[in-house]
């Protein structure tokens, strides 16, 4: 891609994603990298997104007094993310496979149908000891694949019962330690690496403006049918990606 056309697709796009987390709190990795995973491999996408991820979210993370016990309860959670991820880091960076798009195409429109209901999902906490490793794996396996974070981890950071400002240290945590696998694997297929990084902490810019209109402006929109529209949105975007890596002549794998 053309570096005036690179720039031009990452500055609207991150003021887009920017605007949807102003407004509904969330959303921001999921539309860029399903907008910029439109036109490039999902694996340059999701490089373009780390640095903004990374900044988020240790301030997410950082931003109350209950961190420890927050790793105390969710170490093996972290620890199956990371090994997920190394175990399947090379999905996402064979570049000439079509597997990555037709994956996440798939994982946005479970994304999408998810935030669509209104469900919020209970475990016992018996079950958290073994549950935690498995969903951390699987997490990590699909971030591996796809460049998301947020299948299973939101649904089931959801279920355990975490108060509010444990549940929000939980996920900056989470997404943080994500992150740092994902990068860990994109930098070692020499994905993330300096022009990379430096665009990606361009992107900083548009998506803090667009976070700031979103916010500003959330007052005068209906969060609920602003909502809605963005997971129609993600859903669109997903079948897109979905259909366009099924007519790519590229092989599965």
């Amino acid at each position: 891609m053309e570096p005036f056309a690179l720039v031009a697709l990452v500055v609207a796009t991150f003021l887009l994603a920017g605007l949807v987390k102003g407004v509904v709190g969330m959303g921001l990795p999921p539309v860029a990298i399903g907008i910029m995973a439109l036109a490039m491999p999902p694996a340059q996408a999701a490089a373009l997104v780390l640095v903004p991820a990374f900044v988020t979210n240790i301030w997410q993370m950082m931003s109350g007094e209950r961190l420890i016990i927050v790793v105390k309860r969710l170490w093996t959670l972290q620890f199956g993310i990371c090994i997920g991820a190394w175990l399947c880091g090379d999905i996402l960076t064979t570049q000439t496979s079509k597997l990555p798009s037709l994956l996440l195409g798939l994982m946005l429109m479970l994304y999408a149908v998810y935030g669509a209901v209104s469900v919020t999902p209970r475990m016992p906490a018996r079950y958290e000891p073994y549950m935690s490793p498995i969903v951390g794996l699987m997490t990590g396996v699909i971030m591996a694949a796809t460049g998301l974070m947020a299948i299973p981890l939101v649904p089931y950071l959801q279920a355990i019962n975490l108060e509010k400002e444990n549940l929000l240290q939980a996920l900056g945590l989470s997404f943080f330690i994500s992150a740092v696998a994902l990068g860990t694997v994109l930098t070692s297929a020499n994905i993330f690496r300096g022009d990379t990084a430096l665009m990606s902490a361009f992107a900083l810019l548009p998506a803090a403006v667009g976070m700031a209109v979103g916010r500003r402006y959330v007052s005068r929109i209906s969060a609920a049918t602003f909502k809605r529209w963005f997971l129609i949105a993600i859903f669109l975007i997903g079948c897109a990606s979905a259909i366009q890596a099924l007519r790519s002549a590229q092989p599965l794998y």
